[in-house]
Formats: structure tokens, C-alpha cells, sequence
């Protein structure tokens, strides 16, 4: 019964702590006359349809997976080239 009775107490203290108006505003004149007090001109634009690039910059190191010698089957050195970087290659030209 007693603790029971502290319960209530304790819940009837919380009810009144938390319907009071400490620390709260005056009321609803109050908060309307501060709003109109503290107000911040805004400027605006009409919102425009546009593409949006998705693009992020990274700094880093890539390593690889695997590491690999290359090396050619015959001796020599390259002296002409007949294909450019990205050009298509048919098998077997040489």
C-alpha cells in the first residue's frame, strides 16, 4: 500500500511539473508577437528543371590483384607502329 501511494505521488508531481508553465512561453500572444519581432526577410526563385551531374573526385592508390611480368617471345625492338591507341585490330595483323 505504501508503495503504491508513493507512486501516485511521484506520478502526481510529474503531471503537475510537466502541465506547468515554467519556462514556457506566456502564451499563444506571446509567441505570435516574438515570431513577427524576429522576422527574416527571405529571398526566392522559381525552382528550374535541370540535369544534375553526378560526379565525385576520390584521391587514392590503386593496387592490383595480381602482379605480372610481360615480356616478348622474340627479340627486337619496335620500329613502326601501324595502329594508333583504341584503334580495332583484326586477329592476326601484323
Amino acid at each position: 500500500m505504501k508503495r503504491k501511494r508513493s507512486v501516485l505521488w511521484f506520478s502526481m508531481v510529474l503531471v503537475w511539473l510537466g502541465c506547468g508553465r515554467a519556462g514556457g512561453t506566456e502564451g499563444p500572444s506571446a509567441a505570435r508577437s516574438d515570431a513577427t519581432a524576429k522576422a527574416v526577410v527571405v529571398r526566392v526563385a522559381p525552382a528550374v528543371v535541370r540535369p544534375v551531374e553526378r560526379t565525385v573526385q576520390f584521391v587514392g592508390t590503386l593496387y592490383g590483384q595480381e602482379e605480372v611480368t610481360l615480356a616478348s617471345q622474340v627479340e627486337g625492338q619496335i620500329e613502326r607502329l601501324h595502329a594508333d591507341l583504341g584503334d580495332p585490330v583484326a586477329e592476326g595483323a601484323v
